[in-house]
């Protein structure tokens, strides 16, 4: 969650505090993958996979936390480690649902 500081407005802080709330209401629309972050950004069904998938079992997936979904993507096929545990085989089953395209990445 973003720090609130005495500095800002009233109303900046209380937003601040409310982001947990709103982030689950901005979604991606994936495209092309180049704007969409794989760790912080809310392009899957199971949310910010940084709260789902431990930081601790990032480097199991071999994806860096700055990668976007484009950055682990190459001729049609996802480039990632097989998985490790259960919610890595959910990730990874939702993912061959998806096909990155020439279209640009959009928020809803």
């Amino acid at each position: 969650m973003p720090t609130t500081k005495s500095k800002f407005s009233w109303l900046t802080n209380k937003l601040l505090k409310s982001s947990n709330l709103a982030y689950s209401w901005i979604k991606i629309r994936v495209g092309g993958g180049t704007s969409v972050r794989f760790w912080y950004d809310n392009w899957s069904p199971f949310g910010k996979l940084l709260d789902v998938i431990s930081p601790g079992r990032t480097n199991t997936m071999g994806i860096p936390l700055s990668a976007t979904l484009a950055d682990i993507y190459s001729d049609g096929a996802w480039n990632i480690r097989p998985a490790r545990s259960d919610i890595q085989i959910q990730v990874q089953s939702f993912m061959t649902t998806l096909t990155l395209t020439d279209t640009d990445d959009s928020y809803y």
